[in-house]
């Protein structure tokens, strides 16, 4: 099994190439956000715990996030064709550590560390056009707010019914990004001093960016 870390500010395309990934290629994604609603849903132990931290309005510490992160990895089938991506995780320094041992107690290692990049202020500007459908969710891009309160999904045809997500709000943006590079650059600073680490260019098309990251994946 090749297991593969993707990195990338907000609005890089990220979350995209990894569902690109799974539906494509068949690749197991285990995002942060998923693999605790994932513990949660299987009512075991470990996710009753992780409910109760999540209900209680507290952070889940790092040691309970991979305890949750080996359930999962004991779980999968590692033939040498199967290929794991790490979505959101490690996230700061002290994470790096805590996947490695995750990793080895299957016998496996990080492979590729994918850094899917892009200037800041391009990215904020996305954020600015971003809006999404109440009714089913869908993200779209308008130039104006105007344009956006008067346009029809058109995923679902909902009339009237795009809103900006509060994660989209520009201080939200703002902080996120703070966030990000308080944190995660210093992982990535980690790979690329292991040699593991690929820039791709966030700018381009995702099909573009798709393609860079298959041809990486496969990579010897």
């Amino acid at each position: 099994m090749k297991v593969v870390v993707l990195f990338g500010p907000p609005g890089a395309g990220k979350g995209t190439q990894a569902s690109f990934l799974a539906s494509r290629l068949g690749a197991k994604h285990v995002s942060t956000g998923g693999l605790l609603r994932e513990q949660i849903a299987s009512k075991s132990p470990l996710g009753c715990r992780i409910k109760a931290l999540v209900e209680a309005g507290s952070l889940v510490d790092d040691a309970t996030l991979f305890e949750a992160l080996a359930a999962t990895v004991a779980e999968l089938s590692v033939e040498s064709d199967s290929i794991l991506v790490l979505d959101g995780v490690p996230r700061t320094e002290s994470q790096v550590s805590l996947l490695e041992a995750s990793l080895s107690a299957r016998s496996l290692h990080v492979d590729k560390v994918l850094y899917i990049s892009a200037p800041v202020q391009k990215l904020v500007a996305r954020f600015v056009k971003r809006w999404a459908c109440k009714g089913c969710g869908t993200v779209f891009a308008f130039d104006t707010a105007q344009a956006a309160e008067s346009a029809a999904c058109a995923t679902c045809g909902a009339k009237s019914s795009m809103f900006r997500r509060a994660d989209d709000a520009p201080e939200t943006v703002e902080r996120r990004f703070r966030v990000y590079e308080e944190e995660t650059l210093p992982v990535i600073a980690i790979y690329r001093a292991r040699d593991l680490l690929v820039e791709i260019d966030g700018l381009e098309s995702p099909e573009h960016v798709y393609a860079r990251v298959v041809s990486e994946v496969f990579l010897k």
